[in-house]
């Protein structure tokens, strides 16, 4: 007599599947992690790359605001320069309008007045 084949198979042994469980558990997890950690890994290159960025940019700003400052400050000795040699001119003609009249003053200072002799 033949043996007889059960029709319903009962699979694996119970403690077989919950290894397979365990096993494809710990599994998904690792890949998880793995995916976390790339994560962690590109979200901290992006953020090192920004801090780049934003220090790059920061030193061209103080470069423009320092080059700005010199640009006005040269701007306003070149002011106060022309101010000064204006003002210098006017006083030298003044000066020298006025030379006749100052001249005009000591000899009447110096020379005796109304002399009767």
């Amino acid at each position: 007599m033949a043996a007889s084949s059960n029709p319903i198979d009962p699979g694996p042994p119970p403690l077989a599947a919950i290894r397979e469980k365990e096993r494809a558990l710990a599994q998904s997890i690792q890949v998880a992690h793995e995916q976390t950690q790339a994560r962690i890994a590109e979200a901290q290159l992006r953020s090192n790359e920004t801090q780049e960025q934003a220090e790059r940019d920061g030193i061209q700003q103080v470069e423009k605001l320092y080059q700005d400052g010199i640009a006005h400050a040269r701007a306003l000795a070149e002011a106060i320069h022309s101010d000064g040699e204006s003002a210098a001119i006017r006083l030298r003609e003044n000066g020298m309008a006025r030379i006749a009249e100052a001249a005009e003053y000591i000899m009447q200072f110096v020379l005796p007045h109304g002399d009767k002799n």
